[in-house]
């Protein structure tokens, strides 16, 4: 019985090791969306893709991207504008 339970303690912790490690792999070999905009900026600035690609892929990325790469936020009015009589 004992040899079985340090069996089964050896699979799980072997197991447990595996996962970690295939989660540690996925999750560093993932670019995000501001890896994939450099890449194509690169590609942009050699000739290899002309401003309409860009910006059509720019678009796709993150539709909030303006033209020169920043992020446009819409103004919200704010509470201290308000007086409250209306």
């Amino acid at each position: 019985m004992v040899f079985w339970l340090t069996v089964l303690a050896i699979v799980i912790f072997v197991s447990i090791y595996i996962i970690k490690t295939i989660r540690d792999w996925m999750i560093g070999g993932v670019a995000n969306d501001s890896d994939h905009l450099s890449t194509f900026r690169e590609l942009r600035d050699q000739g290899k893709l002309d401003d309409e690609e860009f910006k059509r892929l720019k678009s796709a990325i993150n539709p909030k991207l303006t033209n020169d790469g920043t992020i446009e936020f819409k103004e919200v009015p704010s509470a201290a504008n308000s007086d409250g009589d209306d």
